[in-house]
């Protein structure tokens, strides 16, 4: 279990990745993909995903959602608007791409969407 901030709370049902996904709010790096939406109430929730696409083992997916994970750990608790629902997709990257250099992409991605506080 995810460990964030009371703020966050799991994404689990496949229909909200779903309407998560159509929504317009999104960052592309190569470590990984960000989809954002926003909310109507204060509350923030946070999905993983990492399709067969990224790799074909179960050992490497689940690789890349602890790493995922760890990332927004550490860069999402204080940073973030209330109010969001956010998706990370995960990429082939994601095993190979240092950690630092995923930390510059999210920060870039938050400033840059504007949802940081």
């Amino acid at each position: 279990m995810l460990k964030l901030n009371k703020t966050f709370s799991l994404i689990k049902k496949r229909k909200d990745f779903i309407e998560i996904s159509k929504s317009d709010l999104k960052w592309v790096c190569p470590a990984f993909i960000m989809q954002i939406k926003k909310r109507d109430d204060d509350q923030n929730r946070i999905g993983f995903t990492v399709s067969k696409k990224a790799s074909k083992r179960a050992v490497d997916r689940n690789r890349i959602k602890r790493r995922l994970r760890s990332l927004a750990k550490d860069n999402l608790n204080e940073n973030v608007k209330s109010g969001l629902d956010i998706v990370f997709i995960g990429r082939k990257m994601t095993l190979d791409i240092d950690y630092e250099e995923m930390i510059k992409s999210i920060k870039h991605c938050l400033k840059r969407l504007d949802l940081s506080k």
